[in-house]
């Protein structure tokens, strides 16, 4: 499920937000540019929250309505309803009206209404917000810790299939090997070459994600630089979607990245997950490079002011 159409009213009660996105095209990258202050980072946290992080929603009083749009059929919509109502048989309040806000969501399929969390497991989503992560190193860690932890239940999960696969058909593979090994096959390639130039390459015969210098000494993730944590950091986001489709937000990616891999950056996770619909925000000339420029969306095109 990916996003084709956007809409949000009220924002502050002052602007409007109308955006039409790539969905299931040749490239599913949608990238919004625009000054500083224009809303960009609000746009990706607004669909993030409604679509998981559902206890955050009644305290979002910064805008009146949202709908989104989905391919195969799906519509998510929320209205926010300020209101009063008066407190009976209550002297300290003398009953004097209470402002209350009343959030109403509602998600459908072919305008058939569906349970929210139903609905919320359907929908796959990633968030990558580096620029919030840069201001905190701990944070920076505790989501490499994360990471790195699914990367070990991932290639758990390979084990299971390279050795189910060969009980099977009672005999290696290789063919079929590599197919399974595939993506972290790719993966490796992808870490090792924008590595390189630091000497680090990942040591695969650890049982767990960890370095290898060409003097043979083992590095820990936690004692990368910050932008080499950052890099990891997506690639290993992408790699754990597991060629699912999913929706990859990102708020400004390219901090603390260096040019050759901000270059290459949308093109590797395209070869990682195929099926990912990339939404992001950036100021980088580097990322709008090899004719990523043509899925930019710039702000004043898709704002209107009340």
């Amino acid at each position: 499920m990916k996003i084709k159409e956007l809409m949000i009213e009220g924002l502050f009660d002052e602007y409007d937000f109308h955006w039409n996105l790539n969905a299931n095209t040749a490239h599913d990258v949608n990238i919004l540019a625009g000054r500083n202050g224009s809303f960009k980072s609000t746009i990706l946290d607004t669909i993030y929250t409604h679509i998981k992080e559902t206890e955050s929603i009644d305290k979002n009083k910064h805008i009146s309505s949202l709908r989104i749009n989905f391919t195969d059929g799906y519509k998510y919509t929320y209205s926010r309803e300020d209101g009063n109502y008066i407190v009976s048989n209550n002297v300290t309040k003398k009953d004097k009206p209470v402002p209350i806000i009343v959030h109403e969501y509602v998600a459908t399929k072919d305008d058939i209404e569906l349970g929210n969390d139903d609905f919320r497991d359907l929908v796959l989503i990633d968030k990558i917000a580096t620029f919030d992560r840069m201001a905190n190193g701990n944070l920076l860690d505790l989501k490499l810790d994360k990471l790195v932890s699914g990367y070990g239940h991932y290639l758990y999960n390979l084990s299971v299939e390279i050795t189910k696969t060969i009980q099977e058909e009672n005999k290696i593979d290789l063919e079929r090997l590599s197919k399974i090994n595939k993506a972290k096959d790719l993966f490796v390639k992808i870490i090792n070459e924008a590595f390189s130039f630091s000497g680090k390459q990942i040591n695969e015969k650890s049982n767990e994600l960890e370095f290898i210098t060409n003097k043979e000494k083992k590095i820990g993730v936690k004692q990368l630089s910050s932008g080499e944590k950052q890099y990891l950091i997506i690639m290993l986001t992408v790699l754990l979607e597991v060629n699912k489709e999913y929706i990859l937000l990102m708020d400004e990616p390219e901090i603390s990245l260096n040019i050759e891999w901000q270059e290459t950056l949308l093109e590797n996770i395209e070869k990682l997950n195929p099926n990912c619909q990339i939404i992001m925000t950036t100021h980088s000339p580097g990322i709008l490079l090899n004719g990523w420029g043509q899925m930019v969306t710039e702000m004043d095109k898709i704002t209107t002011s009340k």
